[in-house]
């Protein structure tokens, strides 16, 4: 897709690859769509790495964006003749639990055809499955190959067909595998010619993502294709240049909002992203196999979910290794206070990640430190906050749109602006302005008969809510 009118992001403050000599970030100012900064990097930045990942045998494997574009352009040509294009872009959903490398390559392959992609969380049932198809449209997917995947989807569209017998089922198909997308002659394949993109309005739909269905059926999500470009420039308010900062993502499942965030932070910053070797069925995360090969790839930031960071807080020698990193950054649910004290005593700098799908995320990628109180965190300058009171040093967390961020769901207004109110409750810190602590949520709350609003967590426990949809 390319853009039929330039709606104008402001210069962001900060720069990335400054001094790469393989990297050129793409243009940023809402002139062209993610599928031409996808081009871009095939011409300007061909032997930067997007992926790194070690092999069995303890050799790296680095690919860089020229062979990543090419297998983009072999998975646009597959879909193209697959699935059928009858006016406005269809909707594909992605419903498998492949490898970080194949699965990301398949989302660029269907944007870069003009397609709507929809990454479907594998956790979900067959009926929220069902639902998500029927709310956003969906008219293809393409489903994995492992069993559990053909039953779920074959479930779905049985409930589907039951639940809605006048309307067309979506088409099944195979979710590509690398093979099929990372080819030996990928460099006599670099010639878009027979891929022209579609103009279209830079609010037109870009992609759909859910939320977690954690009390109901999960909600999809709109991110239309200027926000998509909205989220890419995260990192350029961050405090670090991350142009080949390697980070180890291999918890991160691909099917949530982080792991387009990560590819749109790769797109415009340059960053690295650290990956098991992609292999079918792929390799489940396991504290050994993370470590091992966030270490092997010499990883910079590992990146991951607290269930890992807890368990290797109990282990001392990932304790050693990690504090010899710049960071870990983590997301997606409370860090127990005591593991996280552990860490950063022993010299590990925690950074704490916040966001929702619908405001994205609102903490510093990355902050030029890390916070001594590693539970708090300051809010980026690409967000405006509104904190409003919602009880005895309670706020209630609202993302307010400015002219770099727009949330893609409005539900307030606070003193004439639109914004999305979170339903998060934060506490400040006690002598550090700026600084908050996510301590809830506005549904948690006890409402006491002297009009007195309390919340029930536990103490000693640091409750970021974060990116809940990573427990669906």
């Amino acid at each position: 897709m390319s853009f039929s009118e330039h709606q104008v992001i402001p210069p962001p403050p900060q720069k990335q690859g400054g001094q790469s000599t393989t990297f050129l970030p793409p243009p940023l100012d809402g002139s062209i769509t993610v599928q031409q900064m996808y081009d871009w990097h095939l011409h300007h930045s061909p032997n930067h790495r997007i992926f790194v990942y070690a092999r069995e045998d303890g050799s790296l494997r680095n690919i860089c964006w020229a062979e990543a574009v090419a297998a983009t352009y072999t998975c646009a040509r597959l879909m193209n003749n697959r699935i059928l294009f009858k006016g406005k872009p269809p909707v594909v959903a992605i419903l498998s639990m492949s490898d970080t490398v194949t699965y990301t390559t398949t989302v660029m392959g269907l944007q870069r055809a003009n397609y709507v992609v929809f990454p479907i969380s594998p956790r979900n049932s067959a009926p929220a499955v069902a639902h998500l198809l029927h709310e956003v449209g969906v008219e293809h997917v393409l489903v994995g190959r492992d069993a559990s995947m053909q039953v779920l989807s074959r479930d779905a569209l049985d409930i589907l067909g039951s639940q809605y017998p006048s309307s067309d089922l979506p088409q099944l198909s195979p979710v590509p595998v690398f093979e099929d997308l990372f080819l030996p002659d990928w460099r006599t394949r670099t010639n878009a010619d027979d891929l022209p993109l579609l103009s279209v309005d830079p609010r037109t739909a870009g992609l759909y993502l859910h939320s977690s269905g954690s009390t109901s059926y999960p909600k999809p999500i709109t991110w239309n294709c200027h926000r998509l470009i909205e989220h890419a420039l995260v990192p350029w308010f961050g405090g670090r240049d991350l142009c080949d900062v390697v980070f180890a993502v291999h918890s991160l499942p691909v099917y949530h909002v982080m792991g387009i965030l990560q590819l749109l932070w790769a797109v415009s910053s340059g960053l690295v992203l650290g990956v098991f070797e992609p292999k079918t069925p792929a390799t489940s995360p396991m504290l050994d196999n993370m470590f091992a090969s966030a270490k092997a790839m010499n990883s910079d930031i590992v990146f991951c979910v607290p269930y890992f960071l807890e368990a290797l807080s109990r282990e001392p020698e990932y304790i050693d290794w990690l504090s010899t990193r710049s960071g870990v950054l983590y997301g997606g649910g409370p860090l127990d206070k005591e593991a996280g004290d552990n860490l950063t005593s022993r010299g590990v700098s925690i950074i704490v990640l916040y966001g929702t799908i619908e405001c994205g995320v609102v903490t510093p990628i990355l902050p030029v430190k890390a916070s001594d109180c590693w539970d708090y965190f300051e809010f980026t300058k690409f967000a405006t906050p509104k904190m409003v009171a919602s009880g005895p040093d309670s706020f209630e967390f609202i993302a307010v749109k400015n002219e770099f961020s727009e949330p893609s769901v409005i539900n307030t207004n606070v003193d004439g602006a639109e914004g999305f109110a979170t339903s998060d409750l934060f506490t400040p810190h006690s002598t550090k302005p700026g600084y908050w602590k996510i301590i809830g949520r506005i549904d948690d709350q006890i409402m006491h008969n002297t009009g007195e609003k309390t919340n029930p967590g536990p103490l000693g426990m640091s409750f970021p809510v974060i990116f809940p949809e990573y427990n669906s």
